[in-house]
């Protein structure tokens, strides 16, 4: 059995497409797609094609592994790219806790198994900032008239100590129950305040004896706006990303 069913359901998750909007691409029904995400059947071989040129992914690695996030979102997107004096930049591999992961980090994030399920995402070693990680961006409570971070972005941050987390900067917050995406703006020996750019949604309260976690999000890599040769866009939070910057379309 080969592996295009399980590449195919994780094509979608990432994409942000649902069975029926994923068909309609190559002329399928939501039926063909669900037997294959099922592993009931197979796509016949010229859809196969259609798919891996579609998404611009080899038919050998759409057959025969099962595709990282990187592979899918063209993450290493520096592996050609000489922009630091001409020399060839170093990657490094970081952890992301994807969509299907994010729910389950407060409860399980320090098991083994669960530390194993994890994806990784690549960076240019420059990029990454010592025990970094990334996160998927649960919600669109941190959008707002186009702006901020949208459902589905990957927030790549570094671990704080929350008295070490900065007034004003893009935080992600894990909880014993959840992870909460929002703007830092009051901290204290009682606990912090997050604020959202959403304004549908209220300030978040977070007791200090509930905080298990504190990431300050320093980059955020989104699908949703293409630049012109990677199919998605930087955004750095802090400033401390000009090279990189310059190469990237403003918001």
């Amino acid at each position: 059995m080969s592996c295009i069913g399980k590449n195919i359901k994780k094509i979608r998750s990432v994409k942000k497409l649902n069975q029926t909007e994923f068909a309609a691409l190559f002329e399928l029904s939501r039926a063909n797609i669900g037997s294959y995400e099922e592993e009931r059947a197979e796509p016949k071989i010229d859809t196969i094609i259609k798919i891996a040129k579609h998404f611009k992914i080899s038919v050998d690695s759409l057959i025969q592994k099962e595709l990282t996030v990187n592979e899918i979102y063209n993450f290493d997107l520096f592996k050609n790219q000489n922009i630091h004096d001409g020399k060839n930049l170093k990657q490094v591999k970081i952890p992301f806790v994807d969509e299907n992961l994010i729910k389950l980090y407060p409860i399980q994030n320090s098991t083994p198994s669960f530390v194993e399920k994890q994806s990784l995402i690549t960076l240019p070693t420059s990029f990454a900032k010592p025990g970094s990680k990334a996160f998927f961006q649960n919600g669109n409570n941190m959008r707002d008239n186009g702006k901020g971070f949208s459902h589905g972005d990957i927030l790549i941050c570094e671990q704080a100590e929350h008295d070490k987390l900065r007034i004003g900067s893009p935080t992600v917050i894990v909880t014993k129950r959840k992870v909460v995406t929002g703007t830092l703006y009051r901290i204290d020996k009682e606990g912090l305040s997050l604020s959202f750019s959403n304004p549908n949604f209220q300030p978040a309260e977070i007791p200090l004896k509930e905080l298990s976690e504190s990431w300050i999000v320093y980059l955020n890599m989104s699908p949703e706006v293409a630049c012109p040769q990677h199919n998605l866009q930087l955004l750095t939070m802090q400033g401390r990303l000009e090279d990189l910057e310059k190469r990237l379309r403003n918001i």
